[in-house]
């Protein structure tokens, strides 16, 4: 079964990371999974290219 994720909005939801722990979690993870794409990109951003995220389909590599 592979994963998927997608960005829907840059709103702050009920459950959320923060932007420190995505930068732990790429910089210690070398996974190709569809949540790591997703949190890669997030971290190379700056806060102006967040609205470009959203909509952005990440699929698991494997």
């Amino acid at each position: 079964m592979s994963m998927q994720a997608t960005i829907i909005a840059h709103e702050k939801p009920a459950e959320a990371a923060s932007l420190r722990t995505a930068h732990v979690i790429v910089a210690n993870l070398g996974d190709g999974n569809a949540f790591i794409q997703m949190l890669r990109e997030i971290v190379a951003a700056v806060s102006e290219q967040y609205d470009g995220l959203i909509g952005h389909v990440y699929r698991d590599q494997h």
